[in-house]
């Protein structure tokens, strides 16, 4: 046999296992305790090995390489050596762990290392907590019931669409004749009242006009209808639903009257669907151009049914399968998710203060969505790792 087949043996030559004894115990949800005993031959085997190494590889003075003494070589380098046999015990019986127990640890175990002794006698222990993939049965995708939401596109569609399409393109002037319509933006000042009395004002806020006015912890349900026809100088009172997150705790979800003094109004100013815009825009028509805009409502719509496809599979199967999360994975995930959340908040353009006053919300919101990516998350890699039974 040459040298490069011996040699291809060796590698292929099962790794010799190191003489554990492990005890495993359920902790909590997805938690698993560990307590791992290395026998005291496996710490005598790994102490004659690496001293032989550091016997041929240490400098000591006077001697040659691997000439010096073993006596002299083990008394002056004794702690290191007892490190690195700890270590490579450590990591040698961690990866038998992975093999044989097939745990699938999904974040770092906490194992303090620094704590771990190699003692001079008897065997060498270490106990480590580690957080596990949740187990749960695979749920029957057959027996799913789902109901694809159908839209048809209508011309009025298309409008409101080539609308928003064009304010794009548009200029945000002020109104010179007539009062506030739909879609007008207004400049006015806010004023709350509760019986009676001037709770808080907000000055020279700007909002699009629609229906309903969503403000930070407030919403003024009629709105739309309430300030139509409003001119610059005029004033218009409302009621206003305060949220249950308010920096007013004495407000939270009471009713109490709004008024907006109107300052000024704005409106858009739609470029002319001429040659040159069109050709600008690199549409050969407004013909075509109606149908661009047809085809963004198609692919929106078709993308809208598949969200709204995927939010009710994965609904009806996280409540056919109930199933606890990892706790650390979870409060670490929900840092992250905060973290987004906050400046999500921070792009929208509201301060330190204003974000501060919705922490309890904003808290809440990470969570719930933490709580349920996760499980998704689980739901569906579980589904791709054992293929589709129940189908």
């Amino acid at each position: 046999m040459s040298t490069a087949d011996e040699t291809q043996v060796e590698s292929e030559a099962p790794k010799r296992k190191l003489d554990l004894d492990v005890e495993i115990t359920d902790v909590g949800p997805c938690k698993k305790h560990l307590k791992v005993t290395i026998a005291r031959s496996e710490i005598e085997r790994q102490f004659e090995e690496s001293l032989g190494t550091m016997k041929r590889e240490a400098a000591v003075p006077g001697f040659r390489p691997g000439r010096a003494p073993r006596t002299l070589v083990e008394k002056r380098f004794r702690k290191q050596v007892a490190e690195q046999v700890k270590s490579t015990l450590l990591m040698a019986s961690l990866e038998q762990l992975d093999e044989e127990h097939k745990l699938s640890p999904i974040t770092q175990p906490e194992l303090d290392i620094a704590a771990i002794v190699l003692p001079e006698e008897g065997p060498m222990l270490f106990e480590m907590d580690v957080e596990v993939r949740p187990e749960f049965p695979l749920p029957t995708y057959k027996a799913l019931t789902v109901k694809l939401p159908v839209k048809s596109i209508s011309e009025s569609d298309i409008d409101a669409q080539l609308t928003k399409y064009l304010e794009g393109h548009g200029q945000l002037v002020p109104k010179l004749e007539g009062g506030a319509a739909m879609g007008d933006t207004i400049i006015a000042d806010l004023r709350f009242e509760d019986e009676g009395q001037v709770r808080s004002e907000l000055k020279e806020v700007q909002f699009r006009l629609q229906p309903q006015l969503q403000l930070q912890d407030a919403l003024i349900p009629d709105a739309g209808q309430v300030s139509l026809g409003v001119k610059p100088g005029e004033s218009r009172s409302t009621d206003c639903q305060i949220g249950s997150h308010s920096s007013d705790p004495s407000l939270r979800g009471k009713t109490v009257r709004v008024t907006f003094q109107v300052h000024d109004l704005k409106t858009f100013r739609l470029p002319e669907l001429d040659d040159a815009f069109l050709s600008s825009i690199h549409v050969d028509s407004v013909e075509g151009l109606r149908e661009a805009v047809k085809e963004q409502l198609e692919r929106r719509i078709a993308a809208s049914q598949r969200e709204a496809l995927r939010t009710d599979v994965l609904a009806q199967l996280l409540q056919e399968t109930p199933f606890d999360l990892p706790s650390d994975l979870v409060t670490k995930q929900e840092e992250t998710t905060l973290r987004r959340l906050t400046m999500e908040l921070q792009q929208q353009g509201l301060s330190e203060a204003e974000i501060h006053a919705r922490e309890a919300e904003i808290h809440a919101n990470a969570k719930e969505r933490t709580l349920r990516n996760l499980k998704e998350y689980f739901l569906l890699q579980d589904r791709r790792g054992r293929g589709h039974q129940g189908r």
